[in-house]
């Protein structure tokens, strides 16, 4: 029922090309899977095309977007040696962070991993008011510093951080 596994060829933009041998029946969000597992990209990040031209680099222009979940490789017309080509997006997945103030007042804040603690500081300001160079962000007990990544620090979706007030000198 199945058929023999042909070998269809993966060319994206930033990596060199790449077979995975796949059966002609198997639906579009089974290959999407087997390709996400692979290369260990999130769900949306990966789109993948195809411009119907055997052993030939397609162009992003020209290609049919393989993804109709339902569509098996079959019903895209691909064949032993086809080549597909694609698009890993990386943009990170975005996270919800939540900063409590002095005040007890928690707010959520939409960050993602590789944002830097200064650019979660002016989120900050500008939903709160209060101004970057009073503020002071802490998780768990260590203090978030200037110009480091939210990664660097182990924050994850759901993380609390805690932001108390530099006092200025005078």
């Amino acid at each position: 029922m199945w058929g023999g596994a042909i070998p269809l060829y993966y060319e994206s933009q930033c990596a060199a090309e790449d077979c995975l041998d796949l059966y002609p029946l198997l639906e579009d969000a089974q290959r999407e899977i087997l390709l996400r597992d692979k290369h260990h990209l999130f769900r949306r990040s990966l789109r993948s095309g195809y411009d119907g031209a055997q052993h030939q680099t397609p162009e992003w222009r020209n290609t049919k977007r393989l993804d109709q979940d339902q569509k098996t490789v079959r019903d895209y017309g691909l064949s032993s040696g086809s080549t597909v080509m694609l698009l890993i997006c990386t943009t990170p997945a975005p996270l919800q962070v939540f900063v409590r103030n002095e005040k007890g007042q928690t707010k959520t804040y939409d960050v993602t991993e590789d944002e830097t603690v200064d650019q979660l500081m002016r989120k900050i300001y500008q939903k709160e008011g209060t101004p970057v160079d009073q503020q002071r962000l802490i998780y768990n007990g260590r203090q978030l510093d200037s110009g480091r990544k939210l990664q660097d620090y182990n924050i994850v979706s759901g993380s609390t951080i805690h932001m108390t007030l530099r006092l200025r000198g005078g």
